[in-house]
C-alpha cells in the first residue's frame, strides 16, 4: 500500500517537474490516430493523443499520467499542449492530404467550467492553421462537472464558433447519459467496451440501442476500438458511420503517417 502511494508521489512530482517550461524537453508528443468512414475504410480525420517519454521512466501509459494530471490539477497543460500542437500539425496534414483534415482533441471535463478553454481556442484558431469546422474538441468521461450550468454556457459557445463537441468513451461508467443530457454535443464515440459486438448478443443489442438514440438525437456516431473486419461490419449494420481502432492504424508521430495511410476522401 505505502509502496503504490510512494510510487505515486514519485510519479506526480516528476509529471509537474517534467510540464514545466517546454513540454516537448519534457518528454511529451502527440500522436494521431485515424478515423474513417465505415463503408469504405477511407480515413475522415484523426483523433490527437498525448503521448509522455520520460528520459528515466520510459513510456508512461496514458491512461496513468492522464489520470494522475487530471486529479493533481495540471491536465490543462496537456490539453493545451496538444490542441497548440494538432492546429500546428494541421497544415502539415493539409499538405499531406492536398486537402484540409478534420483534427479531434481530448479536452477535460473540468475545462468547461471555466472560460480558459474559449481563450486558448480563440488563440490557436486565430492563427489561421485550422477552421473551427475542422475541429472537434472530445470531452472526456473522467473528469467531474462542478458548474453544470456554466459548462453548458461555454460549451454553446464554443459551438457557436463553428468548433464541434464530441462526448469520448460514451457507454462506460455510470455518468455517460447524465453528460448527453446536461452538455449540446455534436458527436457521440462509443467505448470500446461496448463495441465489440460481432461475437456477443448481449452487447450487439445495448450498442444497437445507444447508436438508435444518438442517431435519433442528430448525433454524429464513431465507434472506438474496432480491431477486425468483422467488427467493423457488424457496428456498420447497426448504424455506426466512422469508426477507429487497431485495425485501421495505432497512434503514431505525423512522420510516420503517408498518403497511403491517409487517402484524400470529403470531409464529414
Amino acid at each position: 500500500m505505502h509502496d503504490s502511494r510512494d510510487r505515486t508521489q514519485c510519479l506526480q512530482q516528476v509529471l509537474a517537474e517534467s510540464l514545466e517550461g517546454d513540454l516537448t524537453a519534457g518528454g511529451f508528443g502527440v500522436h494521431y490516430q485515424p478515423i474513417v468512414r465505415l463503408s469504405d475504410a477511407a480515413v475522415i480525420a484523426v483523433e490527437a493523443l498525448a503521448r509522455w517519454s520520460h528520459v528515466g521512466l520510459g513510456e508512461v501509459q496514458p491512461k496513468r499520467f492522464i489520470g494522475l494530471a487530471e486529479s493533481t490539477g495540471l491536465i490543462d497543460v496537456i490539453d493545451q499542449f496538444v490542441l497548440e500542437r494538432a492546429c500546428e500539425d494541421a497544415e502539415a496534414l493539409a499538405l499531406l492530404y492536398d486537402r484540409p483534415v478534420d483534427v479531434h482533441v481530448n479536452v477535460s471535463a473540468t475545462r468547461f467550467g471555466h472560460g480558459g478553454i474559449e481563450r486558448a481556442l480563440d488563440r490557436v484558431l486565430h492563427r489561421g492553421a485550422l477552421r473551427p469546422q475542422q475541429l472537434v474538441l472530445e470531452i472526456t468521461e473522467t473528469a467531474q462537472i462542478d458548474d453544470v450550468e456554466a459548462a453548458c454556457a461555454v460549451a454553446q459557445r464554443i459551438r457557436e464558433r463553428g468548433v464541434r463537441i464530441a462526448l469520448d468513451d460514451f457507454g462506460a461508467g455510470f455518468s455517460w447519459l447524465r453528460r448527453l443530457h446536461e452538455l449540446p454535443v455534436d458527436v457521440l464515440k462509443l467505448d470500446s467496451t461496448v463495441t465489440h459486438v460481432e461475437s456477443d448478443k448481449h452487447m450487439r443489442s445495448l450498442c444497437q440501442v445507444l447508436v438508435a438514440l444518438g442517431r435519433s438525437l442528430g448525433l454524429e456516431i464513431v465507434a472506438e476500438g474496432i480491431e477486425d473486419e468483422q467488427q467493423a461490419r457488424a457496428l456498420g449494420q447497426l448504424g455506426c458511420g466512422t469508426g477507429q481502432g487497431f485495425l485501421y492504424g495505432v497512434p503514431a508521430p505525423l512522420v510516420r503517417f503517408t498518403p497511403l495511410l491517409l487517402p484524400a476522401v470529403s470531409s464529414w
